[in-house]
Order: C-alpha cells, then sequence, then structure tokens
C-alpha cells in the first residue's frame, strides 16, 4: 500500500506451494521466510529483492532491507516464541524460558541457524510479553486501518 503497486495476492495454501509456483514461473514472485528460500537462492534459482525485517540477515548481507529501499516504516518480520497453557505456574514458565534460553545461546544452534537466515533471540519471560502485546497492537490496529481480511 505505501508504495502504492497493485498486486495480484494468490492465496497458496503454504509456502512450498507458493515457492514451487516461483521457481517453474508460474508466478513473479512470493514473500517466504529466508530459511525455506536459502537453498534456492544459494543454488541461483531464485533472486533475492529486499528482506521485509527492520534488518539485514547475516545469511545473505548484500540483501537490503525494504526500508533501505526506499520505504523507511516497512518492517514486517516472522517471529517465533514459546507457549505454556494458560494457569501455568510463574516458576515453571521460569524455569522453561531459562531452559530455552540456554539452548537458544548454544554455539552450534545458533551457527546453524544463522546459516539458514534465522537470528535467534532470548530473553525473559516479560520481555516477551511486552513484544507480544507490542505486536498484537500494532497488527490489530493495520487490520482495522486497512480492512484486511483472513482467507
Amino acid at each position: 500500500m505505501s508504495a502504492k503497486v497493485n498486486i495480484i495476492d494468490v492465496m497458496y495454501k503454504g509456502a512450498a506451494p507458493a515457492l514451487a509456483d516461483v521457481l517453474a514461473r508460474h508466478v513473479t514472485m512470493t514473500f517466504d521466510a529466508v530459511a525455506t528460500s536459502i537453498p534456492h537462492i544459494k543454488g541461483g534459482k531464485l533472486r533475492p529483492l529486499a528482506i521485509s525485517g527492520s534488518r539485514r540477515v547475516r545469511a545473505l548481507p548484500e540483501v537490503p532491507t525494504v526500508a533501505e529501499s526506499g520505504y523507511p516504516k516497512f518492517d514486517v518480520a516472522a517471529w517465533y516464541g514459546f507457549w505454556a497453557p494458560a494457569g501455568t505456574s510463574a516458576e515453571i514458565v521460569r524455569k522453561l524460558n531459562e531452559e530455552i534460553s540456554q539452548i537458544l545461546a548454544g554455539p552450534a544452534l545458533a551457527e546453524r541457524m544463522t546459516g539458514i537466515g534465522v537470528e535467534l533471540l532470548g530473553g525473559s519471560v516479560e520481555s516477551f510479553a511486552a513484544f507480544h502485546k507490542k505486536e498484537f497492537e500494532r497488527w490489530t490496529a493495520f487490520i482495522r486501518a486497512t480492512g484486511a481480511k483472513g482467507q
């Protein structure tokens, strides 16, 4: 919308069939996670245009962000979190957070994930809760402002 570009949205049942159609030249582009695209990028089958998040990824340092390409407010990045059922005791949540943070800090996992374009972040339960709240508010406002609807 900010670029005022009219793109026809083709709905797929997942990233794999969308990526297959780009590779087969049935569609001209896709938004995909670096982790699933990188083998095709490294193999010369895909050309990365831009990183949608706020920072370049270490696995593809030459690929600019959308923000660097002229849209400074553009920041759309996939992220994953660990969740426990509501009512899980604070003690168990903190213990799980400590264990997960320790795993994420391991050099072997960090090296492997960085190589496929995944940036590992750890942090406290509180920092993740604050991040999640901010993201929820951000995307709720976006949906209301644009009228976006799920398929």
